[in-house]
């Protein structure tokens, strides 16, 4: 989870696509730039706008901080010129897209950690499920429900907070939609696993 922590990009100057994007956003916006983030389904993207004429035409920068291959110089082949019915891929409306995208990335992971007994041994799981899961340490388990729990509100707050669009035409209503059928889905998860938390499943194998 350290990678999706705002504050540990910053100190570390490393971290996954979102929170690079959030940090290099940040900076642009207080040197005076107008940034955006492009939710690009499997990959997230930032851009800041060179140009906006009165005519609604623009001039934006594409910038991938987490890829230097791509580009985070200004480059002409990552420079767009668009009109004014014209966005860019992944481009969005609402600010909550952002915040809820990276409380996906956090509620799979505590999902990833604490996964129930699969009805084999450790050494014939996958070596990513083993490597990611806390599953032999039962304050990390206790740790991650907890923290769990607190991603979930923060979805309901997110949920709330874009609820008063009604309808399908307001820029967050498929966001608002969606988020409701994860905050359930995550609820009967967490439930699922905290009851198991009760009943003594967890350590259900010791590390090393």
């Amino acid at each position: 989870m350290r990678n999706s922590s705002l504050a540990s990009v910053l100190n570390l100057h490393h971290g996954i696509p979102i929170t690079l994007c959030i940090a290099y956003c940040g900076i642009a916006r207080r040197g005076g730039l107008r940034p955006m983030f492009l939710n690009a389904g499997g990959h997230f993207l930032c851009a800041v706008m060179l140009r906006d004429a009165a005519d609604g035409s623009r001039t934006v920068q594409v910038v991938d901080p987490f890829n230097p291959f791509y580009g985070t110089e200004v480059s002409p082949q990552n420079r767009f010129e668009l009109d004014r019915r014209e966005m860019l891929e992944g481009e969005t409306d609402c600010p909550g897209d952002v915040v809820a995208r990276l409380l996906r990335n956090l509620t799979n992971i505590c999902v990833a950690r604490t996964p129930l007994p699969p009805g084999k041994p450790r050494d014939e799981l996958e070596t990513e499920t083993a490597a990611r899961s806390v599953a032999g340490n039962l304050g990390l388990v206790h740790q991650t429900l907890v923290t769990h729990r607190a991603l979930i509100d923060a979805m309901h707050g997110v949920c709330e907070g874009i609820g008063w669009m009604a309808s399908e035409e307001e820029p967050g209503f498929g966001l608002y939609v969606a988020l409701g059928h994860e905050i359930r889905q995550h609820t009967n998860i967490l439930a699922e696993r905290s009851e198991a938390f009760e009943a003594g499943v967890y350590p259900w194998w010791r590390d090393a």
